[in-house]
């Protein structure tokens, strides 16, 4: 992943940073520290739900008082509830587990550290109490931790249960998360071993170049399948039906959105056009060409968006000792039948520190010497991930890891 130079605009990438990507962790249960479960995924501490036959393996141990790595201090007790493999718990019944964090004379920092021992506890849902789900980036980007300027439209996604139409010959990412079934409260699983299937015609289904906890597929003309994700305890449930739509479609809308810091700067992260068929529902995957006078773009799969009706967007390429103020960009969707929209995309950058700038990666041209801007090909219509300002497309894998 491209990152822009430090002196780029610190606020925000601070920000995306902290909310993209992230190892799964829990804190302990009197709240002393805090372990990573690499690979985890959907690791939340006010629920504390894990998926049965989901292997838990711990690794960083952190004090939450200080944030200091107490690792070796601990040693991890499993209960009875679980079952060890290579370092690895894992609870086929369905009730508490518990992990014992035992402590242990160390150093830290070349000083004794004083560990206190604790527990952490989890509560294991059966496979037949769960059900799988889909997280659409829309209802990521209004999660309460993110602040967009102006919320995106979650009316643009289908409804669960909901049949996904997809166009013809597309391809398009699935972010699957499970839940209780009894009140929709997200599972935590672990992404090692598993695979999206079809069960149907003309949908392949396969794991994601950019997270291997999202299903890849491709969808023929004509088909009709289910999507199911199956875990490496063999569990697996349907995802979604996926419907292959001809057309002819019509281009509803575009949106964009802008993400901002908690000193009121802001910077464009993404965009989608909204596209329907003649019944008026909406299909994902429906050809666009994206383009703009002053954003970088990242469209498609091959940017790490959904489909390629999403684009990535950044003001990366453009020295942020040159700008200040209010910006503006247009950004038009256009579809292979002429249809287009354009919208003005607004934000307002953080200040350069007057430190030189480095322009990322993706301005630089054939021979690695572009100095940013337009010139350096910034507004583009293809190419990958965009920047820092692009970790958009790691928000759904942060909803998955955040705890």
């Amino acid at each position: 992943m491209n990152t822009a130079a430090p002196s780029s605009r610190p606020g925000l990438l601070m920000l995306l940073l902290l909310t993209s990507g992230c190892t799964a962790a829990l804190t302990s249960d009197n709240n002393l520290v805090r372990v990573e479960f690499p690979g985890a995924q959907d690791l939340r501490d006010e629920t504390r739900l894990v998926a049965a036959g989901t292997p838990l393996c711990p690794d960083t141990i952190t004090d939450v008082a200080t944030g200091v790595t107490v690792t070796a201090c601990y040693s991890v007790e499993p209960d009875s509830a679980w079952q060890i493999a290579d370092a690895c718990y894992t609870a086929l019944t369905a009730g508490p587990a518990v992990l014992g964090l035992t402590a242990q004379a160390c150093t830290v920092n070349d000083a004794a550290y004083t560990a206190v021992s604790d527990t952490l506890t989890v509560e294991v849902v059966p496979e037949d109490a769960v059900h799988a789900g889909l997280v659409w980036l829309e209802e990521v980007a209004n999660d309460p931790s993110i602040t967009l300027v102006s919320p995106v439209p979650t009316d643009t996604v289908p409804a669960d249960g909901a049949p996904i139409h997809v166009a013809a010959g597309a391809t398009m990412l699935l972010a699957p998360e499970l839940r209780r079934t009894s009140d929709n409260v997200v599972v935590g699983w672990t992404a090692s071993g598993a695979a999206g299937s079809a069960d149907g015609s003309g949908v392949s289904a396969s794991p994601s170049q950019n997270d291997d906890s999202d299903i890849q597929i491709v969808v023929a003309a004509g088909a009709d399948a289910t999507v199911s994700w199956t875990l490496a305890s063999g569990a697996s449930w349907p995802v979604a039906e996926v419907v292959a739509d001809g057309g002819p479609y019509t281009l509803d809308r575009v949106y964009a959105g802008v993400l901002e810091d908690e000193d009121g700067y802001s910077a464009p992260i993404g965009a989608r056009a909204v596209v329907k068929n003649a019944a008026g529902d909406i299909v994902f995957g429906a050809t666009i060409t994206w383009t703009s006078d002053v954003l970088d773009l990242a469209p498609g799969v091959a940017g790490g968006m959904p489909s390629s009706d999403y684009v990535g967007t950044s003001d990366d390429c453009r020295d942020p000792n040159t700008v200040s103020g209010e910006q503006h960009a247009w950004l038009t969707a256009t579809m292979d039948d002429g249809q287009s929209s354009t919208i003005d995309v607004v934000w307002t950058p953080r200040p350069g520190d007057g430190t030189e700038w480095t322009p990322p990666a993706q301005c630089l041209d054939d021979t690695g010497t572009g100095t940013g801007g337009p010139d350096c090909g910034c507004a583009s219509t293809s190419g990958g991930p965009v920047g820092a300002l692009a970790l958009v497309a790691a928000l759904v894998g942060a909803r998955r890891r955040r705890g």
